[in-house]
């Protein structure tokens, strides 16, 4: 069996320690992704839990994207939802879940340049 180091997938890349992060997650080709909102303030829920939040309904993101050592970054323009789960689509595009924005469309796809493709409801969104 081959072992595999979660190390690279667990930690955000120390020039990105600063910043406040939307959603993670690890792609079907083995990298990590981080979505990023410069411009999120930290809010504390009825519950008592903090999380990132962005100050405006419509903001522009940044994806980092990390496969071992080299680091990229993506921005990600027209996001209207408060992501909670993202992930790697083929040819560069990117599908971003949440909540916040219109009741039929909790999903969005950005293609490869970072705009906004299409929009789509894929259920109930939660922010668990």
């Amino acid at each position: 069996m081959r072992k595999v180091a979660l190390r690279p997938y667990a930690l955000l890349p120390r020039q990105y320690d600063h910043e406040k992060v939307l959603a993670t997650t690890v792609d079907a080709w083995g990298r990590a992704l981080w979505l990023i909102c410069p411009d999120a303030e930290v809010r504390t829920s009825r519950y008592g839990w903090t999380s990132p939040v962005p100050r405006t309904s419509s903001y522009d993101a940044v994806l980092v994207i990390s496969r071992g050592s080299a680091v990229r970054e993506r921005p990600l323009h027209g996001i209207t939802l408060q992501v909670v789960r993202l992930d790697a689509l083929p040819h560069g595009r990117v599908v971003l879940h949440g909540y916040g924005a219109t009741a039929d469309q909790n999903t969005q796809i950005h293609g490869a340049d970072g705009r906004r493709r299409h929009g789509f409801d894929m259920g109930i969104a939660s922010n668990t």
